[in-house]
């Protein structure tokens, strides 16, 4: 979920493939921020996040970390595979940037 109104359904496999290479390109400063959205994973065993309750700034942050992800994935060649799930991901994360 990316607001209460804006959320993005991925197939498992892309959803699990996409998070985990987002939460290598977390900024320095933002490490608590992917803590906190992580949780449901790391500590719930869910296959979701939601950046619903964590504000601007964890939105922000994700945003950034997904752009980095896309661009290092595009550049290597390996985003074809996944893209239209990239490309839903991306547009609803700039859509939903308040």
């Amino acid at each position: 979920m990316i607001s209460a109104k804006l959320g993005v359904s991925l197939s498992s496999t892309d959803f699990d493939d996409i998070i985990e290479k987002l939460r290598e390109n977390f900024a320095d400063g933002a490490l608590s921020i992917r803590d906190a959205i992580y949780a449901p994973i790391d500590e719930g065993c869910m296959s979701f996040v939601s950046l619903t309750e964590q504000g601007d700034t964890a939105l922000l942050a994700f945003l950034h970390a997904a752009e980095a992800t896309y661009e290092k994935e595009l550049e290597s060649g390996r985003l074809f595979s996944r893209k239209a799930s990239w490309d839903e991901l991306m547009s609803a994360l700039r859509g939903g940037v308040r």
